[in-house]
């Protein structure tokens, strides 16, 4: 017909061409259905197997809602804004968005093969698997973003303000990694092979390396350990210098090298084995209690003691004994003593002595020998000067042999033998009675009686009174005149 059909319920097994448009409150077919050019269903378009085409390649809903609670397989399909999809699998192809960007909102997007996208936004708990950056970076708007326990690979640059690793390590398969000019911080342990640092490096724990290099100043804030037994210190640039850990000892500054201080004329050092040397341009001062020295002491110039000198012995520098000192403070020496000034002291014992003077000091002074005669020598006088009033006492037997004694107050003596002449004007019995002066000219005056036992000689005169036997009787009177 050329007009319109209108009838009930109507079943056609074979096709149904229309020129025009086909209206039916519902429309079932049990094969395909062809439209031409346009397809308006107001109410639900059910399909129970098959599938919608296009000969043009395109199918456009318009402003319609798409919905089906099985699943939607397309070519390419383009979905207005805030269209949702329960899952949607792609067999190839990729999702696009004319704006530049596509929300999965709070759905999860999963994939076995590649996802590839220009920015991707994803929510907090998103897992990837390997995650392939043709370029741009990953960002987070909290600041942080965590790998978790994954491996992060690059075969180009990483990247980054922040990088907080839990666990695990960084590492690089071409065995480099370079973190440019940012800082790199830790609160963990840094392990690395060869490191370079063209900045400061700074640790508020520990840093362990096998060989630490600097070409700066190495500044360590608290203690630097060399865990490692007989460790070596190397100075200087081609490691001349050296301080060597000795295990349970101490150190070891290595052959003939020197520590000084101040300047090069103060040091410590050991110019050949065996022998130590401290060099001082001014002096080598030690303070303490008391210094010990075990061992023989060179000084080749003066000792200078402020306070005393205990020594058993004072040898000349060929080793021969000059002086010892025994204990009590005795000393003897091996050969003759000179001194230029004097000598004082409680006892000095000598086979000779020569000396200009020779002065007593505060107490008194004794000259004694246990066997063998004192001799005083004297190229001129010898002369005995006691204190106005006071004696010279000698006890025993006085023989001057050659000499004269003068200037005498007097001589007190039990027996005085005198080989040539006795020189004295008075001679006195020891309680100081006058028993004889003696003139000048020689005449001879007694005091007292006078008693001669074996008689008297005499080329003079001699003057008296009375003659008496020797005991007492007169024997004879002369009177004046004869």
């Amino acid at each position: 017909t050329s007009g319109t059909l209108a009838s009930g319920a109507q079943t056609v097994t074979g096709n149904v061409t229309a020129s025009d448009t086909v209206s039916a409150e519902q429309l079932t077919s049990t094969d395909d259905l062809t439209i031409a050019d346009q397809a308006s269903i107001d109410g639900t378009l059910t399909l129970a197997t098959g599938s919608i085409t296009d000969s043009g390649g395109s199918i456009s809903f318009g402003d319609e809602n798409l919905s089906t609670t099985g699943t939607l397989s397309s070519g390419t399909a383009t979905l207005a804004t805030g269209s949702t999809v329960g899952n949607l699998t792609l067999a190839d192809g990729s999702i696009t968005d004319s704006d530049g960007s596509i929300s999965f909102g709070d759905e999860n997007l999963s994939t076995t093969g590649t996802l590839s996208s220009g920015t991707a936004t994803l929510a907090t708990g998103s897992t990837v698997g390997n995650l392939t950056l043709a370029d741009g970076s990953i960002t987070d708007s909290g600041g942080s973003i965590s790998f978790g326990d994954e491996n992060v690979s690059t075969t180009g640059t990483l990247s980054s303000g922040t990088a907080t690793l839990a666990t695990g390590s960084i590492t690089d398969s071409g065995g480099s990694i370079s973190f440019g000019d940012e800082n790199l911080t830790t609160s963990g342990t840094l392990a690395s092979g060869a490191q370079t640092v063209t900045g400061n490096v700074t640790a508020s724990a520990t840093v362990s390396a096998e060989q630490l290099t600097s070409t700066d100043d190495l500044t360590v804030g608290d203690d630097l350990s060399l865990a490692s037994d007989a460790a070596v210190l190397s100075l200087g640039e081609d490691g001349d210098v050296t301080l060597t850990h000795v295990p349970d000892v101490g150190i070891l500054l290595g052959d003939t090298r020197q520590m000084q201080f101040r300047d090069n004329a103060l040091k410590i050092s050991s110019t050949i084995d065996g022998q130590l040397d401290i060099d001082a341009d001014t002096e080598v001062e030690i303070t303490a209690n008391t210094v010990d020295l075990n061992g023989a002491l060179d000084v080749s110039g003066n000792v200078t003691v402020g306070a005393s000198l205990q020594t058993a012995t004072i040898d000349y520098t060929d080793g021969d004994l000059a002086i010892t000192i025994s204990d009590g403070g005795a000393v003897t020496t091996s050969g003759n003593l000179t001194v230029g000034g004097t000598i004082s002291g409680g006892n000095i014992t000598a086979s000779s002595m020569a000396a200009d003077d020779i002065v007593a000091g505060d107490g008194a002074v004794s000259i004694s020998t246990s066997s063998g005669a004192i001799t005083l020598t004297s190229a001129a006088a010898l002369n005995l000067n006691p204190a106005t009033g006071s004696a010279v006492v000698l006890d025993g037997t006085i023989n001057v042999d050659a000499g004269v004694v003068t200037n005498a107050t007097s001589i007190t003596s039990v027996t005085q033998v005198a080989s040539t002449s006795l020189q004295t004007p008075l001679i006195e019995y020891t309680d100081g009675d006058d028993a004889m002066t003696i003139a000048d000219g020689g005449a001879v005056t007694f005091g007292q009686e006078a008693q001669f036992s074996s008689g008297i000689q005499t080329a003079g005169s001699i003057e008296t009174a009375t003659i008496d036997y020797t005991d007492g009787d007169l024997a004879m009177t002369i009177a004046d005149g004869g």
